[in-house]
């Protein structure tokens, strides 16, 4: 009874994780579509934006989910980091935006998140660190 009720807490923690990095994704993209709107950006810089957005909800998504595991963080954090990626795709594929992308295009942004979810589960163990960005993230 006491390992099916961990393994619960366990994709609760997971799948909270998950959220919390979408919906961080939804309000960086929200800014930057508001910057797009007033300051009239570049291409170049808009995708820099986005990718600048993947990076940090896939780090918090992963950041999150290493403070609430004890052990092997950092393969959590990849795990957030894929399985956003796996969303994001299977969202762009019905809403039909995704297939103007190349294959080398997506898998750089798959190593992005991928990567970026894994950071932050490695850098979760940092005290320092965790007081910090309880204080922004909170």
């Amino acid at each position: 009874m006491d390992k099916i009720l961990e393994n619960k807490t366990k994709i609760i923690a997971f799948l909270k994780s998950l959220l919390f990095a979408y919906i961080l994704s939804g309000l960086l993209l929200f800014m930057l579509a508001f910057l797009m709107l007033k300051l009239d950006l570049a291409g170049t810089i808009i995708s820099a934006g986005i990718i600048i957005i993947y990076i940090l909800s896939c780090f918090t998504g992963g950041f999150l989910i290493g403070k609430s595991r004890e052990e092997k963080r950092f393969i959590w954090g990849l795990a957030i980091g894929v399985v956003y990626f796996v969303i994001l795709v299977i969202i762009s594929t019905v809403a039909n935006t995704f297939m103007g992308m190349d294959t080398s295009r997506m898998l750089s942004v798959f190593l992005i998140c991928a990567f970026s979810g894994m950071l932050g589960g490695m850098l979760s163990w940092c005290k320092g660190f965790s007081y910090f960005c309880g204080y922004v993230i909170i």
